[in-house]
């Protein structure tokens, strides 16, 4: 009999109480952090009801697991436990002045020996393939631990299982975050060998097993996936008939790709070095490299003597990925130099090493190079030397098929362990930091200073904490608690708030309703805090002129605040004070195919929001002392008239009416004011397609006679009138502030200008009837001068305020 199963909420974990056999965690893979072979440590980050709890997996059998998992995040997956594992604190992360980071503290789950559950299908919601990770028992002193990985197909998944690939790379000589990778492992025994050991470590299933090794572990060690006789005997049979009914076999490279356990190269003309092999090294002309490259320092021109051009590169591979190899490029001209974009691979021969100053140095008449975009090079099918440009001086011709492969699996080994994603964030927690043996290295990635390649450009669907990242969006929102001080630069420890959305859903957001100030509903609005001197191309501009916006965000640092909600921080740059990563973007900057898909989304937002929920009229309170009805009218020589004898006499004039106010139109208050591009939509607040646009008034009033309400007429308010009845509110940005829902401006039109008539009328009004509108309870009496005018051919006459004797101030 099945042992029942219960779910346990991440809001229900205890620190230091240990879980209960046969518990479920259930929540969205949003983030792996790396296996590390110094600490034998690794996790994974699920994310569930705004919630994010780390678990953490400690042997040398974690290392499968995080290989599988990371290459599923953003499913969803269930964790079960078998009783015991531990729910601690993580402690207390600090930022670069050693200040504790807000929020930063969660908890994790500590797996010791074995962690199984299931993924979850996105769409049914059951539960289908599962998986298990488990550390096997040595029956030996000594004798190290096998990684054991098994999959099992649930009968309610339609999918097959996936394979597991087998482990990358194996370890590196130092230990490091990604050093677990590197390699420079021993040669691989021969298969008998190694089965031989198998069977001393114990098999863990009486299935037939097809065998990888894992040089990354110990190369008798192998990671073994379960496959049924049936199934190998299928495969065998398969293969069979295709080769005896003549079909072309599948080439080796396609049924297995064989991993690669050691890096560096020998051809028949030159060797490349493993980049680990340089350090310590004597001075060593005709160096040969292939490494992925970062631009530490951008292409700069000596001031004196022969002017030449250099650049400066860092270097990685398997073997070095923490502290980077760094190659200088000198050149007459700055077209002698490469141009190469973060991430890419390059091949570089005859490099001269220097021991002293710890560099590879390219010379003006050495240092031949090719640079290999990754695109490019892990496109299928493989490409082949013509699908990689030459450069004018100093190229390469051509590459033997062998340092093509051996490019290909180090950019997919890179691209496989993020090996870029991964260096970046030191180039960013370390800016100006200095590069040892030139002043200019202290200039960090061009990735970094201009926001185009080294950092990802993410949606805001994608940002996840502590991952660096740029973005871009329009601005709904900025607050600048610091608004006495307008046009004061803002302190480095104080910040402005700017929230942007691209209107795409990130569920680790503030879920924010409809009327709230960013008027952006649910979790599509990210709050960016901006310290200091990265305000001041926002400072430059009204709050107001900032709505609608759009905005380049370079290197923001995504956080999780203390309630676990989502948000962003950006700060000022010590070493280079004057760098801003803030750009409103203008239409020479827009990325075309962005900027559409944004206006999709954006469009489609405000089109949901265009139904039922704009019918409804907005609610106001009405105050508890409404101020006494002011005059507004100067009716001198003019004494008052019932309206309906002035309606039936048709006729121009000027006349007096006591009236109330009994209906309005439109049904928005915010929308008496047209936007007068085309383009807008009712409900948007501005327009990202022609900047700035017109604001003006547009609006009717229903006037009912104080002793016959069934008598009414309809006046008309243009901008011409309203600028003249309403002159407190009569410039533009008032008019903007008004259209976009300003409280403040809503309030003083509403209680103020207008005596609190419109506070007191509850109904919604809809068009119907002869005058097109149905009315609602009735406000105070006023004494109103209006003019009757006929249009050109018109059969009935227009009601107007006569402007120059009415006033609401």
């Amino acid at each position: 009999m099945a042992k029942p199963v219960s779910r346990l909420p991440f809001d229900a974990l205890v620190p230091n109480k240990p879980l209960i056999a046969h518990t479920q965690l259930r929540g969205k893979l949003v983030s792996i952090s790396p296996f590390s072979s110094s600490t034998n440590l690794g996790g994974f980050s699920l994310a569930s009801d705004n919630l994010t709890v780390f678990f953490e997996l400690r042997g040398v059998w974690a290392r499968g697991a995080l290989e599988v998992f990371g290459e599923r995040v953003g499913r969803l997956m269930v964790v079960q436990s078998r009783g015991g594992e531990r729910v601690e604190v993580m402690r207390q992360q600090r930022d670069r002045q050693g200040d504790a980071v807000p929020g930063a503290r969660k908890l994790k789950v500590v797996f010791d020996e074995v962690i199984e559950g299931a993924w979850v299908d996105q769409v049914t919601g059951k539960k289908g393939e599962t998986f298990r990770f488990s550390a096997a028992k040595a029956t030996k002193k000594h004798r190290p631990a096998s990684t054991k990985a098994t999959f099992h197909l649930a009968s309610d998944s339609p999918e097959p299982a996936d394979v597991l690939p087998p482990s990358r790379q194996p370890l590196s000589r130092t230990p490091s975050a990604l050093s677990e990778l590197s390699n420079q492992s021993p040669s691989q025994q021969t298969d008998s060998l190694a089965r031989a050991k198998l069977k001393q470590l114990g098999a863990y299933s009486n299935v037939a097993q097809t065998e990888y090794a894992v040089p990354a572990l110990d190369p008798k060690i192998v990671l073994r996936k379960s496959v049924s006789p049936p199934q190998k005997e299928r495969k065998l049979k398969r293969s069979a008939s295709s080769v005896s009914g003549g079909e072309a076999r599948e080439p080796p490279h396609k049924r297995q790709r064989v991993q690669r356990t050691e890096w560096g190269l020998k051809t028949a003309d030159r060797e490349y070095v493993a980049l680990n092999t340089l350090p310590g090294r004597k001075n060593s002309p005709g160096i040969c490299v292939i490494g992925m490259a970062v631009v530490a320092a951008e292409p700069t021109q000596a001031r004196g003597g022969t002017g030449d051009w250099t650049v400066l590169l860092d270097l990685y591979d398997p073997t070095m990925t923490t502290e980077p190899v760094r190659v200088r490029f000198f050149g007459q001209t700055r077209g002698h130099l490469p141009t190469i974009q973060d991430g890419d691979i390059i091949v570089v021969q005859q490099l001269n090493w220097n021991k002293d100053k710890n560099v590879c140095v390219a010379y003006k008449d050495k240092g031949n190079y090719l640079v290999l975009p990754v695109d490019k090079l892990l496109s299928d099918p493989p490409p082949t030397n013509d699908s990689f440009p030459l450069a004018a001086v100093r190229f390469i011709p051509s590459l033997t098929s062998e340092e093509l492969r051996y490019a290909r699996d180090l950019a997919r080994w890179a691209r496989t362990y993020d090996l870029l994603g991964n260096v970046l964030p030191n180039y960013a927690a370390e800016v100006g930091a200095g590069a040892g043996e030139a002043k200019d290295a202290k200039v960090i990635s061009k990735a970094l200073v201009k926001g185009k390649t080294g950092r990802e450009m993410k949606k805001i669907e994608a940002i996840n904490p502590d991952e660096f990242c740029d973005t871009r969006g329009e601005i709904v929102k900025f607050y600048n608690p610091h608004i006495l001080n307008r046009g004061q630069p803002v302190h480095r420890n104080e910040a402005c708030i700017l929230y942007i959305t691209d209107y795409t859903i990130n569920e680790q957001l503030m879920h924010y309703e409809p009327d709230s100030s960013v008027r952006v509903a649910g979790q599509r609005v990210l709050q960016v805090s901006i310290f200091g001197a990265q305000n001041d191309p926002l400072l430059t501009y009204h709050e107001d002129k900032l709505k609608g916006r759009l905005v380049n965000l370079r290197n923001i640092r995504p956080k999780l605040n203390g309630s676990d909600l989502l948000e962003a921080t950006m700060v000022e740059d010590e070493k280079y004070p004057e760098k801003r990563d803030i750009t409103l973007l203008v239409d020479r900057d827009v990325d075309r195919v962005w900027y559409k898909e944004l206006k999709a989304r954006r469009e489609a937002y405000w089109n949901s929001l265009a139904g039922p929920s704009d019918a409804l009229a907005p609610i106001f309170n009405a105050p508890t002392a409404a101020p006494a009805p002011a005059p507004i009218a100067d009716t001198t020589g003019l004494s008052v008239q019932p309206i309906a004898p002035a309606v039936q006499l048709n006729s121009e004039g000027t006349y007096c009416f006591k009236v109330r106010v009994v209906g309005y139109m439109p049904q928005k208050i915010e929308d008496w004011i047209l936007a007068t591009c085309p383009k807008l939509q009712a409900t948007e607040l501005a327009c990202i397609d022609h900047g700035e646009v017109r604001y003006e008034w547009d609006l009717v009033l229903v006037l009912a006679d104080e002793t016959d309400p069934s008598s009414r007429i309809l006046v008309h308010v243009d901008q011409a009138d309203g600028a003249r009845l309403f002159p407190t509110l009569a410039n533009t940005d008032h008019l903007k502030l008004l259209r976009s829902g300003d409280p403040v401006l809503l309030a003083q039109l509403t209680i103020t200008l207008f005596r609190g008539t419109l506070g007191i009328l509850h109904t919604v009004y809809a068009r119907s009837g002869p005058d097109g509108v149905k009315t609602g309870d009735v406000g105070p009496a006023w004494d109103v001068v209006v003019d009757a005018v006929r249009d050109e051919g018109a059969e009935k006459v227009r009601w107007r305020f006569k402007t120059d004797r009415m006033v609401f101030k």
